[in-house]
C-alpha cells in the first residue's frame, strides 16, 4: 500500500489546482486510500441522493504484471462540471505507474536475496537481466576474471567470454547448463583458471524468468590433479614418453587421418639390442638411466613425431609419410644417432637398435596387423646381425623373438669387434675378494 500511496500522491501534486480525488479500492471492495481535494472528498463521501450527480468518476483496475489477478481499482473523481475524458487516460497512467512500482519492488526483493547469496558463497557469480545486460558481479568473480563490478555492470554479457555463449543460450531458449568445464583467463594476473560453469534462469514466484545467474566454481587444483592422472595413465613414468595405452588410444585416429589425407602411415618398431646385458652387468639403475638418455635423444632426433615406449626397451613410432623413403630416412637417422656414445652419469655407453618397418595400407589395414608386422620385421633385423632396419615383407610371417639366435650362438659367429666383450676397463680400480668380482664392459661400451 505504501507504493500505491506514493504514486497517487505524486499524481495529486502534478494535478494540483484541479478539483479531484484519487481513491484506491482493494480487491476486497473496501476503501484503501483516498486523497485529493477536500471539497470533492466531502461531496463524494456525503453526496446527497439527487436526480443529477454532482461528481463523475474514471476508474481503471491494477494487477500484478506476472498474472491476471486484480489487486484493486484506481478511481479519479471530479466535479461534474469538470468532467473530462482525459481524466480516464490519467487513471490508466496512474495504474501503469502503480504496476511498475509493484514490479520493481518485487524485483528488488528478489535481487536482494540474490545479492545476499552472492556475497556469502565462494563461487564466482554473474547476474544478467533478460536482455543479457550484466547487473551483478560478486567479489569472487572479480578475483577470477580480473574485472571489477564497476567495470562490467551495465555492459552486455557478450563482453564476457566464454560465459556469453551459455548465458545467451539461456536467455534465448530458457535452458541452463550444469558443470560445463571452462577456462577463465585473468588479464591482470595473466593466469588461467579451470572452472565448472552453471547457468540457470532466475524465476519469479510465477515461474517466469527475470534474469540469468551464472556460477563459476574454481576447480583449478583438482583439474591439475586430474591432468596429472591422465598424463600418468598415458605416459611412461621412467622416460615420460607416451606409453602403450597412449598408442592404442591414438593409432586408430592416426590411421583415419592418414586415410583422409591419402598418405601412408609408417610403423617403426624399435628394440635396443642386448639391453638385458646392460642391466645384468651394470645394474638396473644404470639401465634406467640409459633408457632415459635414449628417450631424450629419440625425441631430439624426431622432434615432431610421437615416440611410444611400449615395453622395457621397445619403442613404436608412427610416421605419416608420402613415400616409403621418408620412413627409411627416419630409421637411418635413428641408427646414425646410435653410432655415437650415450653418456650416462658422465660415462660413455654405446648401444645399437634394430628397427622393423611396416606401412599402411600395404602391410595391413588395422593397427594390430601393422604393429605385428613391424614387430616381425624388427626381429628379422635382429636375426640379420642387429643394428639395422628391415621393411616388412610377407615371407617374414611367423618371425618372432624365438626366431632370433641366442646371444651365445651369435658370439660363436662374431669377431672380437662385433661380439660382447666383457673385460677389465681399469684393472687398478677393480677390487677382487674371493669369487666376488666386478665385471666391466670393455671401455664401458657395448659393441655390435
Amino acid at each position: 500500500m505504501a507504493v500505491i500511496c506514493s504514486v497517487t500522491a505524486a499524481w495529486i501534486k502534478q494535478l494540483e489546482g484541479t478539483p479531484l480525488v484519487i481513491t484506491v479500492i482493494g480487491r476486497d471492495g473496501r476503501l484503501a486510500e483516498i486523497s485529493g481535494d477536500e471539497a470533492v472528498t466531502e461531496l463524494l463521501l456525503h453526496q446527497p441522493d439527487q436526480g443529477s450527480p454532482l461528481t463523475v468518476s474514471y476508474s481503471a483496475p491494477f494487477q500484478h504484471s506476472y498474472n491476471t489477478e486484480i489487486l484493486g481499482t484506481i478511481t479519479i473523481t471530479t466535479l461534474a462540471t469538470h468532467a473530462n475524458p482525459l481524466l480516464g487516460t490519467i487513471a490508466a497512467a496512474i495504474v501503469d505507474s502503480v504496476e511498475r512500482e509493484l514490479r520493481l519492488q518485487k524485483f528488488s526483493q528478489q535481487w536482494s536475496l540474490v545479492n545476499e547469496m552472492m556475497n556469502t558463497v565462494r563461487s564466482g557469480m554473474v547476474v544478467t537481466d533478460m536482455k543479457g545486460t550484466i547487473v551483478e558481479f560478486n567479489s569472487v568473480a572479480e578475483q577470477l576474471m580480473g574485472w571489477t563490478k564497476e567495470d562490467l555492470t551495465g555492459r552486455p554479457i557478450s563482453d564476457l567470454r566464454p560465459l556469453s555463449f551459455y548465458v545467451e543460450e539461456a536467455v534465448n531458449q530458457g535452458t541452463g547448463c550444469e558443470d560445463v568445464l571452462v577456462e577463465i583467463h585473468n588479464d591482470q594476473t595473466q593466469t588461467t583458471r579451470a572452472c565448472l560453469l552453471d547457468v540457470q534462469p532466475i524465476l519469479d514466484e510465477y515461474s517466469r524468468p527475470i534474469g540469468i545467474l551464472s556460477q563459476l566454481k574454481d576447480i583449478t587444483a583438482l583439474h591439475h590433479k586430474l591432468e596429472d592422472y591422465q598424463y600418468m595413465a598415458y605416459h611412461d613414468e621412467l622416460t615420460c614418453l607416451p606409453n602403450q595405452r597412449h598408442l592404442e588410444k591414438h593409432i586408430h585416429q592416426w590411421l583415419e587421418t592418414t586415410k583422409e589425407n591419402k598418405q601412408l602411415l609408417a610403423i617403426l618398431y624399435m628394440d635396443m639390442d642386448r639391453f638385458k646385458q646392460v642391466n645384468d652387468t651394470f645394474g638396473h639403475y644404470k639401465g634406467s638411466s640409459l633408457l632415459r638418455t635414449v628417450a631424450k635423444e629419440l625425441k631430439a632426433c624426431l622432434p615432431d613425431q610421437t615416440i611410444n615406449r611400449v615395453g622395457g626397451d621397445e619403442f613404436v613410432i608412427c610416421l605419416p609419410v608420402e613415400r616409403h623413403s621418408e620412413a627409411v630416412a627416419a630409421a637411418r637417422k635413428i641408427l646414425g644417432r646410435f653410432e655415437q656414445d650415450f653418456v650416462v652419469d658422465n660415462e660413455p655407453f654405446r648401444v645399437s637398435v634394430s628397427i622393423g618397418i611396416s606401412f599402411y595400407p600395404h602391410d595391413g589395414l588395422d593397427a594390430k596387423t601393422l604393429i605385428n608386422h613391424a614387430d616381425q620385421a624388427m626381429y628379422r633385423a635382429k636375426s640379420s646381425g642387429r643394428n639395422r632396419y628391415k621393411l616388412y615383407s610377407s615371407p617374414m610371417k611367423g618371425w618372432s623373438r624365438a626366431s632370433v639366435p641366442s646371444v651365445a650362438k651369435l658370439r660363436l659367429n662374431t669377431d672380437s669387434h662385433t661380439g660382447i666383450r666383457i673385460s677389465c676397463f681399469n684393472p687398478g680400480s677393480i677390487k677382487r675378494s674371493g669369487l666376488n668380482r666386478r665385471l666391466y664392459f670393455n671401455k664401458r661400451m657395448l659393441y655390435r
